[in-house]
């Protein structure tokens, strides 16, 4: 559920949108693979495979509308490539689909660069250390672990990403079945992991005969059925209250769109939204006319515009911000 109460999806030309209890799709151009996430401005942020992340400065409806846009600049932009991605893992990883390409592979084994990548997430919440917020993470089940990006803003918003750490993992397992798959932000603050715990991680139509012969001489076909959830912490991190937004009254809501938490102000929104309750909207332009946080700015003014109560003069303030 992005900010502009657009549901984003990967490798589809649809985007969904709820509007009187009936979704209408949004026509897009396909982008991504496994997942999608963004960041407090409301950018989408994808990756696919072995590429490890690419962003929407502007969003996709605007091209799609235009049959005859050839260039795409500023969407689906990369961030960083693989090349210049290292990643360091705990063990030998040789158990790629193509991990006979020693190139890609140090004397130990272990892999030099992302193999399989998927799940972008950036962390927006305020519970782990907080020179990690707004970091972009990444899960390479593949290699057994997760990576952690810095996102870089040159001053104009043009944005890159380099290696949050010069030799090493926030996440790494010397176990070939963690299989991290999957992140999300938690309303606790921290960021949660799927590990699908599995030998196997590709489908076998794909796999090369080098996998095949890899899989077989491990015994990696079983056990099945063993995921787990991970759950990222610091040692300093204490858990917030628990939420319970979804019975909140509007002005719980409307509070809740200033916590320092991304996934409160994510989630208050969209319950507003899918509530289709107006009766918050004088709060809500009370919070975007005079709230400091340029975070809660956005979100009062794309709730308003998700419940169709946004009018010229928060428009026009809006275009006036800084």
């Amino acid at each position: 559920w992005g900010l502009d109460n657009v549901m984003y999806t990967s490798e589809h030309d649809w985007h969904l949108r709820e509007k009187n209890g009936k979704f209408e799709t949004i026509p897009t151009l396909a982008r991504g693979q496994w997942g999608a996430t963004m960041d407090d401005a409301g950018r989408i942020l994808r990756n696919v495979n072995d590429a490890p992340l690419f962003i929407d400065y502007v969003a996709a409806k605007y091209y799609a509308r235009n049959p005859n846009l050839v260039r795409t600049r500023g969407l689906y932009d990369p961030l960083i490539s693989r090349e210049a991605s290292t990643i360091w893992p705990v063990r030998a990883t040789r158990g790629a689909n193509r991990g006979y390409r020693d190139q890609f592979f140090r004397p130990d084994d272990s892999s030099v660069t992302i193999q399989g990548v998927g799940t972008p997430v950036v962390y927006r919440g305020d519970r782990l250390p907080k020179e990690l917020y707004g970091d972009a993470f990444i899960t390479d089940s593949t290699t057994n672990l997760v990576h952690r990006y810095k996102i870089v803003d040159d001053g104009s918003g043009r944005l890159k990403a380099v290696d949050g750490y010069d030799k090493g993992e926030i996440l790494a397992s010397y176990d070939e079945r963690f299989r991290p798959v999957n992140m999300l932000p938690g309303p606790d603050g921290t960021l949660y992991v799927v590990d699908m715990y599995r030998g196997i991680v590709q489908e076998q139509i794909y796999w090369t005969d080098f996998l095949r012969d890899y899989i077989r001489a491990r015994d990696l076909e079983k056990p099945v059925n063993l995921g787990r959830i991970w759950r990222i912490v610091h040692t300093t991190t204490k858990r917030d209250r628990a939420p319970a937004l979804s019975k909140a009254p509007a002005a719980d809501l409307v509070k809740a769109l200033a916590h320092p938490n991304g996934w409160w102000r994510d989630t208050a929104q969209r319950i507003m939204v899918e509530r289709g309750d107006a009766t918050g909207a004088p709060m809500l332009k009370k919070l975007a006319a005079q709230t400091t946080d340029w975070r809660t700015r956005l979100h009062a003014l794309w709730t308003l515009d998700g419940l169709e109560a946004i009018g010229i003069e928060e428009a026009q303030r809006a275009l006036g911000d800084k």
